[in-house]
Protein backbone atom coordinates (compact mmCIF):
# COMPACT_ATOMS: atom_id res chain seq x y z
CA UNK A 1 0.00 0.00 0.00
CA UNK A 2 1.35 3.69 -0.76
CA UNK A 3 1.22 6.58 1.74
CA UNK A 4 -2.12 7.72 0.11
CA UNK A 5 -4.13 5.11 0.57
CA UNK A 6 -2.91 4.38 4.04
CA UNK A 7 -3.90 7.98 5.32
CA UNK A 8 -7.58 6.95 3.44
CA UNK A 9 -7.51 3.68 5.29
CA UNK A 10 -6.50 5.23 8.78
CA UNK A 11 -8.88 8.16 7.86
CA UNK A 12 -11.63 6.28 7.04
CA UNK A 13 -11.36 4.15 10.29
CA UNK A 14 -10.93 6.67 12.72
CA UNK A 15 -14.32 7.96 11.34
CA UNK A 16 -15.83 4.47 11.60
CA UNK A 17 -14.47 4.62 15.45
CA UNK A 18 -15.92 8.51 16.11
CA UNK A 19 -19.43 7.41 14.98
CA UNK A 20 -19.15 4.55 16.73
CA UNK A 21 -18.63 6.41 19.82
CA UNK A 22 -20.97 9.34 19.12
CA UNK A 23 -23.64 7.09 18.94
CA UNK A 24 -22.69 4.89 22.04
CA UNK A 25 -22.38 8.01 24.41
CA UNK A 26 -25.78 9.40 22.63
CA UNK A 27 -27.94 6.47 23.28
CA UNK A 28 -26.61 4.60 25.92
CA UNK A 29 -24.89 7.40 28.41
CA UNK A 30 -27.14 10.38 27.95
CA UNK A 31 -29.96 8.40 26.82
CA UNK A 32 -30.72 12.08 24.27
CA UNK A 33 -33.79 10.18 22.68
CA UNK A 34 -37.53 10.28 23.34
CA UNK A 35 -39.61 7.01 23.68
CA UNK A 36 -43.47 6.65 23.29
CA UNK A 37 -45.36 4.79 26.15
CA UNK A 38 -48.73 4.32 27.04
CA UNK A 39 -49.96 5.03 29.92
CA UNK A 40 -52.87 5.32 32.07
CA UNK A 41 -55.45 8.11 30.97
CA UNK A 42 -58.93 9.44 33.22
CA UNK A 43 -61.96 9.71 30.10
CA UNK A 44 -64.49 11.67 31.88
CA UNK A 45 -61.30 14.72 31.74
CA UNK A 46 -59.50 13.55 28.68
CA UNK A 47 -59.84 12.24 25.29
CA UNK A 48 -58.31 8.70 25.40
CA UNK A 49 -57.30 5.51 23.16
CA UNK A 50 -59.47 2.41 23.63
CA UNK A 51 -57.86 -0.86 24.48
CA UNK A 52 -60.35 -3.67 24.27
CA UNK A 53 -59.15 -7.07 25.44
CA UNK A 54 -58.85 -9.46 22.53
CA UNK A 55 -59.45 -12.95 23.28
CA UNK A 56 -57.27 -14.25 20.42
CA UNK A 57 -54.11 -12.67 21.88
CA UNK A 58 -54.71 -12.79 25.79
CA UNK A 59 -57.07 -14.49 28.33
CA UNK A 60 -60.47 -11.52 28.65
CA UNK A 61 -62.62 -10.94 31.69
CA UNK A 62 -66.14 -12.25 31.57
CA UNK A 63 -68.10 -9.03 31.92
CA UNK A 64 -66.54 -7.17 28.29
CA UNK A 65 -66.62 -3.87 30.38
CA UNK A 66 -63.91 -5.08 32.87
CA UNK A 67 -61.94 -5.99 29.33
CA UNK A 68 -61.77 -2.18 28.14
CA UNK A 69 -58.72 -0.02 28.89
CA UNK A 70 -58.35 3.48 28.32
CA UNK A 71 -54.89 4.96 27.70
CA UNK A 72 -53.17 8.13 26.47
CA UNK A 73 -49.24 8.22 24.53
CA UNK A 74 -46.52 10.06 26.23
CA UNK A 75 -43.23 10.90 24.71
CA UNK A 76 -40.34 11.67 27.12
CA UNK A 77 -36.83 11.50 26.82
CA UNK A 78 -35.34 8.32 27.85
CA UNK A 79 -33.22 10.42 30.68
CA UNK A 80 -36.45 11.23 32.59
CA UNK A 81 -38.20 7.86 32.57
CA UNK A 82 -37.03 5.85 35.79
CA UNK A 83 -34.93 2.58 35.26
CA UNK A 84 -37.33 -0.20 35.95
CA UNK A 85 -38.31 -3.74 34.47
CA UNK A 86 -42.02 -3.46 33.06
CA UNK A 87 -42.36 -7.46 34.07
CA UNK A 88 -41.06 -7.26 37.47
CA UNK A 89 -40.75 -4.17 39.73
CA UNK A 90 -43.51 -1.71 39.82
CA UNK A 91 -42.53 1.53 37.79
CA UNK A 92 -44.06 4.72 38.64
CA UNK A 93 -47.03 6.51 36.93
CA UNK A 94 -45.03 8.50 33.54
CA UNK A 95 -46.76 12.04 33.99
CA UNK A 96 -45.47 15.36 31.77
CA UNK A 97 -44.53 17.27 34.46
CA UNK A 98 -44.68 21.36 33.84
CA UNK A 99 -41.67 22.77 32.18
CA UNK A 100 -40.60 19.15 30.95
CA UNK A 101 -39.38 18.16 27.76
CA UNK A 102 -42.52 15.39 27.42
CA UNK A 103 -45.63 15.61 25.34
CA UNK A 104 -48.78 13.64 25.70
CA UNK A 105 -50.58 12.93 22.88
CA UNK A 106 -54.26 11.65 23.17
CA UNK A 107 -56.76 10.61 20.28
CA UNK A 108 -58.60 13.34 18.22
CA UNK A 109 -61.05 11.12 15.91
CA UNK A 110 -60.69 13.96 13.16
CA UNK A 111 -56.94 13.36 13.08
CA UNK A 112 -56.97 9.77 13.82
CA UNK A 113 -55.97 7.78 10.47
CA UNK A 114 -54.85 4.59 12.58
CA UNK A 115 -57.59 3.61 12.58
CA UNK A 116 -57.62 3.01 16.68
CA UNK A 117 -60.41 3.46 18.49
CA UNK A 118 -60.82 7.03 20.38
CA UNK A 119 -62.98 7.47 23.25
CA UNK A 120 -65.50 10.83 23.06
CA UNK A 121 -65.14 12.68 26.29
CA UNK A 122 -69.33 13.87 26.21
CA UNK A 123 -70.37 10.50 24.95
CA UNK A 124 -68.17 8.81 27.79
CA UNK A 125 -69.61 11.07 30.61
CA UNK A 126 -73.65 10.84 29.31
CA UNK A 127 -72.87 6.99 29.57
CA UNK A 128 -71.12 6.60 32.55
CA UNK A 129 -74.28 8.71 34.12
CA UNK A 130 -76.97 6.32 32.86
CA UNK A 131 -78.22 3.87 35.55
CA UNK A 132 -77.38 0.06 34.60
CA UNK A 133 -80.77 -0.84 34.42
CA UNK A 134 -82.46 1.32 31.82
CA UNK A 135 -82.09 0.34 28.23
CA UNK A 136 -80.10 3.44 26.38
CA UNK A 137 -81.21 2.35 22.78
CA UNK A 138 -82.83 5.32 21.60
CA UNK A 139 -79.91 7.83 23.19
CA UNK A 140 -79.18 10.93 21.12
CA UNK A 141 -75.18 11.76 22.24
CA UNK A 142 -75.80 14.79 19.52
CA UNK A 143 -77.31 16.68 21.93
CA UNK A 144 -77.02 17.73 25.63
CA UNK A 145 -80.25 16.13 26.94
CA UNK A 146 -80.58 12.95 26.68
CA UNK A 147 -83.67 10.65 25.99
CA UNK A 148 -84.05 6.75 27.75
CA UNK A 149 -86.51 4.69 26.89
CA UNK A 150 -87.53 1.61 28.70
Amino acid sequence: MDKKSKILVYIFFSLIVIVVVFTFYKFIIAKDYYIRLETTCEPTKEHCFVNECNPEEEECPADPAEGISYYKIIEEKASAIPDCSLSGEECPEIFCAEGEDCQEIFCDPETNDTGIECVDLEEFIILSEVPEDTSFENVDLTSSSTVLVE
